[in-house]
Formats: structure tokens, C-alpha cells, sequence
């Protein structure tokens, strides 16, 4: 069964994908959900196909995803499997022998999907195995720009830190606003925005360590980085809303331009969404870190949309396994033109797929890594000029604006037609977000 976490403010249509045909059929491949029947369950049976082939027991993963409408943003997800029990005789015989009818086989009990981030898997090692032995509570500092924990202080009690899940909620700004997220200790460690016209809003999770506090710097469109940011926070119901002022031209102190609801938990979501994008400290750092699964392959999905009146292509392309100095084939990202030119013949497409979108269009497709190509890769924007916009120098202007920008934990937004006087920076000409299934 279906439903949705929140009420819509237009119709929603939840699609199922992923399905083999010669193994299951479904009900229905679709549903529609409005602001009257969003929390209702509705069902999509799966029946298993009865048929002669000895092929083993075959699992299936569908995919719910939500339509970008109705205040969704097309990126919410939920997976669950299915397994159609083969019935048929193993090993050869020479002369067939009928044998009686057998009922058709059932899939296994499923989970409740939900247009939701997938739940969580066993956490990695490392800081995905920390545990909250007792909740600290996040406050703001005395200046009210930043925030930090607080607690507990109880004799023999060990300090600890705790999960913080960070969502854009609104956007009602001309521009297109992206914040930076700075740790005291560890310096920048992700950002979180929105595309500008408040279609496409992003998501992070973060571990704040105790005794460290958690500040913010703001890039909105092309403008230079603002260290210091008007920004209020306000804490509700035991949560955090950070909400900026902009400081356009037509700056109304409303504080209405971005909202971003700041929330505190015992553990990590998505551990391996949080894994790969690990590398992902500067705003434009379109990098995933697929090196170090205890998988023999991993699923990706990607999330592609469109709003552009030109044809731009996504791919990716395998950097050097040194994290530390980002390099293909040995040449700088810092080298823009040599490292163009490298890029130029290691580009992969997703799945084998060419990824070209233009207009007002969006595509999905699930993307298998086995175990030996694992590694450091990087989005890459080919546009319809065969302009490469990518990590590194490859991702600004000569003047230094931004062409590459993350709104979310491994979600960008990308500005075609640079070398157009017509140029908007809204970021929203190519977006993607990658997920882990």
C-alpha cells in the first residue's frame, strides 16, 4: 500500500518502476493522491507470473516515486522487494512428464511504501556508527548566528554529539539562495538550498559533534560568498527554523526569501547517502564518494530534471582514487582546459544510458556499480555548445561565478549557456540528486 507524507497542494502521481514483467504483474503501474485522499492507502497488487522456466527464485525491487506537483519535488522515493517462488522441476529430463497444476506463486510480504527516503541500512563504520547515549540539546549561541549542543552534564555521563537532519521548506525568492554549511572544528561540510522559483527544495544530514557549533555562509545566485548572513533562528516545538533575508536590490527584511527546518535525531537516515557525499564540503564540489561499500555492487538512482530551452547532456566521469587532490588521468581539477580535455574522452553515461534532457522534462533511471568500479566520480554537464561544466576550475566563470551549485546532500543545479549575455543563474536549466538504493 501507498500514501503520502504530506498533504498536496495540486494532485500527486505515485509510479511504480522497476517491475520484470515475465516474473510479476501489478495491479497498477500508477496512483493518484489529492489533498482529500493523501493519507489513504491505496494498493498496487503484485502477482507472481506462473511460468514454464526453470530460472530459480527471481527478486524484484520497484520503486514508488512522486510526481514533481503538488509541492513534491519529484525526488521522493521508496523501495521494497518482492521474490516469485520458481515452482518448476530443477535438472533435465529427457521426456517431459506432466505434472499437476501448481498454484501461482506469491511474493513475499512487502513493507508499506511511502514517497520517502529508503530506510535506513546497517550503518558503515566509522562516524555512522556513533549512538546517542543521552540526547543533547541544540541551542543557539549568544549572537544567534549559530548553533550548538547543549548537554547532558550528569556526574559520570560521557559528552556525545548528535544526527541533524536539515530540509528546505520554502523558497519565495527571486534569486537562487544555497547555503553554506561550516563546522567550527571541520570547516565547510556540505550546503542546502533551493532552486529559486521554490520548485526544487534540498535536503542534508549532518553530525554535530559536541562542543562544536555549526554556522552558515550564503551564496545566492552569482554572488559572492556572505560570510555573515541575515539569517534568524527560531526554535518550534523542538526544532530550529533558519530563515534568510537575501539582501537583494528589493530587500524587505521579511526574512521569507529561504526557510530551513533544522531537526535533531538518534541516528543517521541514510547511511549510505550520507557516505557518498562525504566530499561534497564546498558548494560546487559535484563529487560522490562510491569507493567503499562492503557490497559486491551498489543501485544508484538518479533523479534528472530539465527547464531549459537548450539540450544538455549528464554524465559522469571516474576521478583518481587520491580524494586529496582531485585528478583524471593524473591532471589537476584546478588545470581547466587540460582537464576538460581529459574528461572529454572518460565521460560515462548512467546504466549505458545517454542522458540528454531539454524543456520541461525530467527522467529516472537506476544505475548498477559492481564492486570494481567503485570509486571517486564527478557530475558533468555537456552543453548543447559541448561546453563541459564540471568540478574544479570547470565549475565558475572566468569572473568567478558559480556554474555548478548543490542545493542538498548529493543534489545540484547546473547553469547552462555561460557565454550568454542572457544568463539567469537559477540553476535550474539541469538538476539531478543521486540516492543509494
Amino acid at each position: 500500500t501507498v500514501v503520502l507524507d504530506a498533504e498536496p497542494t495540486s494532485d500527486v502521481t505515485v509510479t511504480t518502476s522497476g517491475n520484470d514483467a515475465t516474473e510479476n504483474s501489478l495491479s497498477k503501474d500508477s496512483l493518484t493522491f489529492n489533498s482529500t485522499n493523501w493519507n489513504t492507502a491505496q494498493t498496487v497488487t503484485v502477482t507472481g507470473v506462473n511460468d514454464d522456466v526453470d530460472d530459480g527464485d527471481i527478486t524484484t525491487t520497484l520503486t514508488t516515486t512522486a510526481s514533481n506537483t503538488g509541492n513534491y519535488t519529484g525526488t521522493e522515493t521508496s523501495t521494497f522487494t518482492v521474490k516469485n517462488l520458481d515452482n518448476d522441476d530443477s535438472g533435465p529430463s529427457p521426456t517431459p512428464t506432466p505434472k499437476a497444476p501448481s498454484p501461482t506463486p506469491t511474493p513475499t510480504p512487502t513493507p508499506t511504501p511511502t514517497p520517502t527516503p529508503t530506510p535506513t541500512p546497517t550503518p558503515t563504520p566509522g562516524l555512522l556508527d556513533q549512538s546517542i547515549k543521552k540526547p543533547p540539546k541544540l541551542i543557539a549561541t549568544a549572537d544567534g548566528n549559530a548553533l550548538t549542543l547543549s548537554g547532558p552534564e550528569s556526574s559520570g555521563s560521557e559528552s556525545c554529539g548528535t544526527w541533524l537532519r536539515l530540509e528546505t521548506n520554502y523558497s519565495n525568492a527571486d534569486l537562487q539562495n544555497s547555503l553554506q554549511i561550516i563546522s567550527s572544528i571541520r570547516g565547510a561540510i556540505g550546503a542546502i538550498g533551493a532552486i529559486s522559483d521554490g520548485a526544487i527544495f534540498g535536503k542534508t544530514e549532518i553530525y554535530l559533534e559536541k562542543e562544536e557549533f555549526l554556522s552558515f555562509a550564503q551564496q545566492s545566485s552569482d554572488n559572492s560568498l556572505i560570510n555573515t548572513p541575515n539569517i534568524q533562528l527560531t526554535e518550534q516545538n523542538g526544532s530550529w527554523q533558519l530563515e534568510l533575508e537575501d539582501a537583494d536590490t528589493s530587500a524587505d527584511n521579511d526574512f521569507d526569501d529561504l526557510g530551513i527546518t533544522i531537526t535533531t535525531h538518534d541516528s543517521c537516515l541514510s547511511p549510505d547517502d550520507y557516505q557518498i557525499a562525504q566530499k561534497q564540503s564546498q558548494i560546487s564540489d559535484g563529487i560522490f564518494d562510491l569507493q567503499n561499500f562492503n557490497k559486491k555492487s551498489i543501485d544508484l538512482q538518479l533523479t534528472v530534471n530539465s527547464s531549459s530551452d537548450f539540450k544538455n547532456r549528464l554524465a559522469f566521469v571516474r576521478l583518481d582514487d587520491d580524494a586529496s587532490n582531485l585528478s583524471l588521468n593524473g591532471i589537476s581539477a584546478s588545470d581547466e582546459m587540460a582537464f576538460k580535455d581529459a574528461i572529454t574522452g572518460s565521460l560515462i553515461d548512467p546504466a549505458s544510458q545517454r542522458i540528454e534532457l531539454q524543456g520541461d522534462s525530467s527522467q529516472t533511471i537506476t544505475w548498477e556499480l559492481n564492486e570494481e568500479e567503485f570509486g571517486l566520480y564527478a557530475a558533468v554537464m555537456i552543453t548543447e555548445e559541448n561546453e563541459i561544466i564540471t568540478i574544479g576550475s570547470s565549475a565558475f566563470q572566468n569572473d568567478g561565478s558559480p556554474l555548478l551549485k548543490s542545493i542538498g546532500q548529493n543534489h545540484f543545479g547546473f547553469e547552462d549557456n555561460p557565454n550568454s549575455n542572457d544568463v539567469d543563474f537559477d540553476y535550474n536549466d539541469l538538476t539531478f540528486k543521486m540516492t543509494v538504493v
